[in-house]
């Protein structure tokens, strides 16, 4: 969290040289900076859109605050939610709503752990399944509002609209990823995606709000309320979070509300089994 300073201003930008030397690659940046004393002072060159600037940074090595920062709550969150969704669809293996539960905390889970990946150089087919389940990621959560605390939907045709929120979660992808490894890297799809999750999040608050005010029935009020601690912690905290990249410029690290998001993963899943 605290390096670089200006991060709003480097945040999805791209290097295109280092102390004048272009380069093409994250493993050109790497050894470039390999070669000289920790410490030393380079000058990147980067670009952000039509925008070209100079940045002197000095080069540093990660104590272990840094890897519990980004390393050890971005793996740990994608491991314990994997972990969660199975555990709540083997205990409820005939709900449809633990399925989607596992669906959504699966798609969660690789996001995160792939995400832990984006810090190596050129791991170009890590960072498209982070992209691809990134963009997932918010049509599950919508996926899951519609099914959670109770099915809204029956019918032949139930199926139809659980796919609805998948379609811009497809065409994200295939734009997401044609933009991000395009030259010069277009980023607005990715930006898009960021609205979208926090779209998706305010569904999932509405639906449980409509759940709550339309069943009056004691089971299903109890689960609404299994999740509220879950529901103010975790999504609150994601939401500012997707908006902040979306809008701000990145400069809140997007893992550290990850830690409240469990707490929500936690309050689902114990809402689920309980049944």
């Amino acid at each position: 969290v605290d390096w670089p300073r200006d991060k709003t201003a480097l945040f999805h930008a791209e290097v295109l040289s280092v102390d004048g030397q272009p380069v093409q690659s994250g493993a050109e940046i790497y050894a470039l900076v390999r070669e000289q004393p920790v410490g030393t002072k380079f000058r990147y060159k980067f670009r952000k859109g039509d925008e070209t600037f100079g940045k002197n940074i000095r080069s540093r090595t990660w104590s272990m605050s840094d890897y519990l920062q980004t390393w050890a709550i971005t793996s740990g969150f994608g491991i314990i939610s994997i972990l969660v969704g199975l555990i709540v669809a083997s205990l409820q293996p005939a709900s449809h709503q633990a399925r989607v539960f596992q669906l959504q905390a699966f798609t969660g889970g690789i996001y995160a752990l792939t995400g832990v990946f984006l810090h190596q150089a050129d791991s170009v087919w890590l960072s498209s399944l982070c992209l691809s389940m990134e963009s997932l990621f918010p049509a599950t959560f919508i996926h899951l509002a519609m099914v959670f605390p109770v099915d809204r939907y029956s019918g032949p045709r139930r199926h139809l609209l659980y796919a609805l929120p998948y379609l811009p979660s497809v065409l994200l992808i295939g734009l997401g990823l044609n933009g991000y490894f395009g030259d010069p890297p277009n980023l607005a799809p990715l930006r898009l995606t960021y609205i979208y999750t926090a779209v998706s999040i305010l569904v999932f608050i509405g639906f449980m709000v409509w759940g709550w005010l339309e069943n009056a029935e004691r089971m299903v009020r109890a689960r609404i309320a299994a999740l509220l601690p879950g529901l103010v912690l975790g999504t609150t905290a994601m939401l500012f979070a997707f908006l902040n990249n979306a809008i701000a410029g990145g400069n809140i690290p997007i893992q550290l509300p990850l830690v409240a998001t469990l707490i929500f993963y936690g309050s689902v899943g114990y809402s689920i089994t309980r049944h």
